[in-house]
């Protein structure tokens, strides 16, 4: 579907403010900076944006005229993460987010933050392929079918939140419903040690959601369409239940 070049795409949104700050991480440099990966896909779009746009290789980041920076990350393991101390992000792309552990991701969370930007709300967004092992499964289910694990088409896009509690995240249909939930009953909701709901939306897309993909790689396609069944039912249909099973009669 696109979805990392949607995801690089979604930083020029914001790259008029002299203090933004973004990061794009994924597993290992390699996967940012390899033939035809990240880097390749940013700069060039990027500098049709802003044809001055500097690649600082030595600092691993991009510098716009207005001043903001989008760096590349690697993050390859949670104890990495000190990497990240310290950081003031107004927003992350974790890009296959599923080869990620979930305290890692929850960690990046803690850094987003920036009060020298505060034009733009500190969020993240995080591509993803099905994967029925990954921590994204269970953050997903509501959004997915029961049965074939597929997402619902009407239930794409619609908001839900939560809060963590003892490292694990609580769900509620509404913020209200979270504070009910979750929240000390005998606390305001503005209280500093009252609950703090996070909005979480998942947005399912595939290869047929991808038009020019599709007329300009349609061999892409048809690979898609002659794979196996477990993987057929995971890259062209999106099933996070899809996965192999113990061999029988």
């Amino acid at each position: 579907a696109g979805k990392s070049y949607l995801g690089v795409m979604d930083f020029i949104k914001y790259i008029q403010y002299p203090k933004f700050r973004g990061v794009i991480t994924r597993r290992t440099t390699p996967q940012l900076k390899g033939p035809g990966g990240i880097l390749d896909n940013a700069l060039g779009l990027y500098q049709l944006i802003d044809p001055k746009v500097r690649w600082k290789d030595k600092d691993g980041y991009f510098q716009f005229t207005s001043g903001a920076r989008i760096y590349l990350r690697h993050f390859e393991t949670l104890s990495a993460k000190d990497n990240f101390q310290g950081s003031e992000v107004n927003l992350f792309l974790v890009d296959e987010g599923q080869q990620f552990e979930e305290a890692m991701v929850r960690y990046l969370m803690s850094r987003m933050r920036n009060p020298k930007c505060p034009e733009v709300i500190p969020h993240m967004k995080i591509t993803c392929n099905p994967d029925y092992d990954s921590f994204l499964r269970k953050w997903l289910e509501w959004y997915l079918d029961p049965e074939t694990g597929i997402p619902l088409p009407e239930r794409d896009g619609v908001m839900r939140w939560f809060v963590v509690q003892d490292g694990k995240l609580m769900w509620g249909a509404s913020k209200d419903e979270c504070f009910d939930l979750y929240g000390k009953q005998d606390l305001p909701k503005d209280h500093p040690r009252q609950v703090k709901p996070m909005s979480f939306k998942f947005v399912s897309a595939n290869v047929y959601d991808n038009p020019v993909l599709v007329a300009n790689n349609p061999d892409y396609v048809g690979w898609l369409e002659g794979l196996e069944r477990v993987e057929k039912e995971r890259l062209l249909y999106g099933s996070w239940y899809a996965r192999a099973e113990s061999a029988g009669y």
